[in-house]
């Protein structure tokens, strides 16, 4: 079956998401201070280098490495190889429309800075609903990002 990319973009959001959310929820639970170093160190990491570089708005790949360690030390002690090994399948996947949501979105629209700030936040308070629902949306932000830049090209 042929998929328009639209339809994919949404599915691996969906699929991305049922994942990561248990991925995410399992290691908060599981949460000791050697996870939260970690964490804590790779949002310092994250929060410290610039997103894109020049007037093309690149992504800068110092950025997405430090990006990718932060996203994988969230859910880092789920204790679970197969929700790591699917979140990293997914993430895999959804790094072009990463890449083409912050090439066409205006940054002055999108506090990505602060978006990892308060999922970090509430991880480390152990607030899972909170920490799930905050990934839900910056996730869903790419996606409704690029999907609108699809839009005006058809």
């Amino acid at each position: 079956m042929v998929r328009n990319p639209a339809e994919e973009i949404r599915d691996i959001t969906r699929t991305r998401l049922l994942i990561e959310c248990q991925a995410l929820a399992e290691s908060i639970r599981n949460g000791d201070l050697e996870w939260e170093s970690q964490l804590i160190a790779a949002h310092h990491r994250l929060d410290r280098l610039p997103i894109v570089e020049g007037s093309e708005r690149l992504m800068k790949p110092e950025w997405e490495n430090a990006h990718e360690v932060f996203h994988q030390a969230l859910i880092a002690n789920c204790r679970s190889p197969w929700l790591l090994r699917l979140s990293r399948l997914l993430r895999d996947q959804t790094a072009r429309y990463r890449m083409l949501s912050l090439h066409y979105t205006d940054g002055a629209t999108r506090d990505v800075p602060g978006e990892h700030r308060a999922i970090l936040e509430a991880a480390l308070a152990r607030d899972v609903d909170k920490a799930c629902a905050l990934l839900q949306e910056h996730y869903e932000t790419t996606t409704r990002n690029v999907l609108a830049h699809e839009a005006l090209k058809r």
